[in-house]
């Protein structure tokens, strides 16, 4: 389903401090009514929520690209265990978040980074690289956070939560896409959870990766 959203940019860090699950003025509007029983506005949706028209406006800003006067955004009705939100600009643009409360979350993410680097340890651009002070980076694997470059992703865990932001913008540094993308992560976790820090990690013992 495709929506189209306009909203003036603001500061990320005003944004922190102002930080809540609701939407706001800056949340997308839809273009038209969507199938009954379904979403059918952005406000429905705690992805869409979590993720606004103006926080994408200040990530492309951030890494020195033009925002569009519409974004096209795309969600789906939440699930109990995922809500995903996501907004596009042509095709140079694309900025996702899926939020990802399904069981064994911890177990999961340490399952998927292990994976990722055992397949993909000799390609620098295929291997997770680690990204500190976004989720729980007590948690197995040694940071709350990975950001895979071929793939413009960050893969988050916190608090039985893991996001997934896709962060793409066409001829922008990679440095900067894992940069912006890890800013994102730290307001989705802040919108989710306020300004308490991580849970602490629980034990993973007896359920180690089995061959």
């Amino acid at each position: 389903m495709r929506k189209a959203a306009s909203a003036a940019a603001f500061v990320l860090t005003a944004a922190l401090a102002l930080a809540g699950c609701g939407g706001g003025d800056d949340a997308p509007k839809p273009r038209a009514a969507a199938t009954a029983g379904f979403a059918q506005r952005p406000a429905d949706v705690l992805a869409c929520r979590t993720l606004r028209d103006g926080d994408v406006r200040t990530l492309l800003a951030q890494v020195g690209h033009d925002a569009p006067d519409e974004f096209e955004v795309e969600f789906k009705t939440d699930t109990k265990e995922l809500s995903d939100c996501r907004y596009f600009a042509g095709d140079d643009v694309g900025v996702w978040l899926t939020i990802d409360r399904a069981d064994q979350a911890q177990k999961r993410y340490w399952y998927r980074l292990e994976e990722q680097q055992q397949r993909h340890a000799p390609d620098a651009q295929r291997r997770p690289r680690l990204v500190r002070h976004v989720g729980q980076d007590k948690t197995y694997g040694g940071a709350g956070a990975v950001w895979t470059p071929s793939l413009d992703r960050l893969y988050a865990y916190r608090d039985d939560t893991i996001l997934v932001i896709g962060f793409r913008v066409a001829g922008t540094p990679d440095a900067q896409l894992r940069e912006a993308a890890a800013d994102l992560g730290r307001l989705a976790y802040r919108r989710l959870f306020g300004a308490r820090p991580p849970a602490p990690a629980y034990s993973l013992s007896g359920r180690a990766p089995q061959p």
